[in-house]
C-alpha cells in the first residue's frame, strides 16, 4: 500500500519546533517500517509559515492524511499533558486513525507522568476549530504536547521519542490503513 503522509510542525522555533519534527519524522519512519505501507512524506515547508500558505500547500499536494505536531511550553509545572484533535465532523476512518495513533501514544506518555487530555474534537481547542483540520479534505490529526520545557528532560531522549513513535504506529489497525487508502483511491478515480 502506498501512503502520503503530509506533516505540520507546528509554529514555534528552537527546541519545540525540533521536536515537533523529530516526533513527525520518527512515526514516518516507524510506518515504513510496515510491510503493508510505502509512504511519502510531504512537509509543510517554512519555519514561520503563515496560514494561507500552509492552506495553499495543503491544496497543491496530494497527500492520503495529514499529521499535525505541537509541542507548546508551559510554566505550571502540574500541567504538562498530551491531546489529539480532529475535525468535529470527521467520519469513521479519521476518528479510527486518530484513536490508534493516539492510544499508542498515551501509552508510553502516562509512563512519564504525561496527563492524558484525551481525543478530542477541534472545537474543543483554544481558541476554537484548529484550521489545519478544518481544510484538510483527507484524514487529520492534530497531536499537542504541553510540557515545562527546562524539567522535562525525556522529552530530549531520542529513544523516548523513538518508543512514541513506534507504540502509534503499533495502535494502528490495519483495516484503517486500508480504508485510508481505499478513499485514496476513490479521490483519485473522482478527478
Amino acid at each position: 500500500m502506498g501512503l502520503t503522509i503530509g506533516l505540520d510542525y507546528g509554529h514555534i522555533d528552537g527546541r519545540e519546533r525540533r521536536l515537533c519534527t523529530e516526533m513527525a519524522h520518527l512515526l514516518a519512519f516507524s510506518l515504513q517500517r510496515r510491510d503493508d505501507i510505502k509512504e511519502a512524506l510531504l512537509p509543510l515547508t517554512g519555519a514561520t509559515i503563515s496560514w494561507q500558505e500552509k492552506r495553499r500547500q495543503m491544496e497543491t499536494t496530494d497527500a492520503d492524511v495529514w499529521l499535525s505536531f505541537h509541542v507548546h511550553p508551559v510554566t505550571d509545572h502540574k500541567e504538562p499533558g498530551f491531546a489529539s484533535y480532529i475535525d468535529c465532523c470527521a467520519g469513521l476512518t479519521t476518528r479510527s486513525l486518530q484513536a490508534g495513533l493516539h492510544n499508542g501514544a498515551a501509552y508510553i506518555l502516562r509512563q512519564v507522568d504525561v496527563i492524558d487530555w484525551g481525543k478530542k474534537n477541534d472545537t474543543e481547542a483554544m481558541p476554537g476549530s484548529l484550521p489545519l483540520l478544518t481544510w484538510a479534505e483527507v484524514p487529520a490529526v492534530c497531536f499537542e504536547w504541553r510540557y515545562t520545557t527546562e524539567e522535562k528532560k525525556y522529552a530530549e531522549n531520542p529513544e523516548w521519542m523513538r518508543k512514541v513513535a513506534e507504540q502509534m504506529v503499533s495502535g494502528l489497525r490495519p483495516s484503517v490503513l486500508a480504508d485510508i487508502q481505499a478513499e485514496s483511491e476513490s479521490r483519485t478515480v473522482e478527478k
